[in-house]
């Protein structure tokens, strides 16, 4: 078996999704890291508009990236289906973190800034529609970053057959 291309992590907001990113990172260096969050703060996205430019970037460069891809967002916006949908079924791997709303209100609280999204809506508000947006969809794996730290889930990714 054949290592996927894109290795998808997704979730709520302050679900822990950057800290497995790098942890991955770490060890499958032959991956390149795409983050619409990233991509937010480098071109200053604050409007719609902005956001716009930016799904289009961050569509460029999956497409474009000729290395492996760990892939971080959200996993509920119509870029998400389209990144998704340039891969074969086996070449894309689709890992969900997830923890209940109160424990990722309290690590936002914890948070330096705020996580960049151009949108108007309050944290709560924010959170509850993302955890309903992933509620609809399917993934290969999901994992609880309440019940299992970040090197419990590194582990158990890591140990994945399709990462074999």
């Amino acid at each position: 078996m054949t290592r996927p291309k894109l290795i998808a992590i997704v979730g709520n907001v302050g679900v822990g999704k950057t800290t497995l990113i790098s942890a991955l990172a770490q060890r499958l260096t032959d991956c390149t890291i795409i983050c619409i969050d990233d991509l937010r703060e480098e071109f200053n996205a604050t409007t719609k508009q902005s956001e716009v430019f930016v799904q289009r970037e961050l569509y460029k460069l999956v497409t474009e990236c000729d290395t492996n891809i760990l892939y971080e967002c959200s996993g509920t916006s119509a870029l998400f289906d389209k990144v998704i949908s340039t891969f074969k079924e086996d070449e894309a791997l689709i890992i969900r973190l997830q923890a209940p709303i109160s424990v990722l209100k309290e690590r936002l609280k914890l948070r330096l800034r705020a996580p960049p999204f151009p949108y108007n809506l309050s944290i709560e508000a924010s959170l509850l529609n993302i955890e309903m947006l992933l509620s609809i969809r399917s993934y290969n794996y999901d994992y609880d970053t309440n019940l299992m730290s970040t090197e419990e889930i590194l582990k158990a990714v890591l140990a994945l057959p399709e990462l074999k």
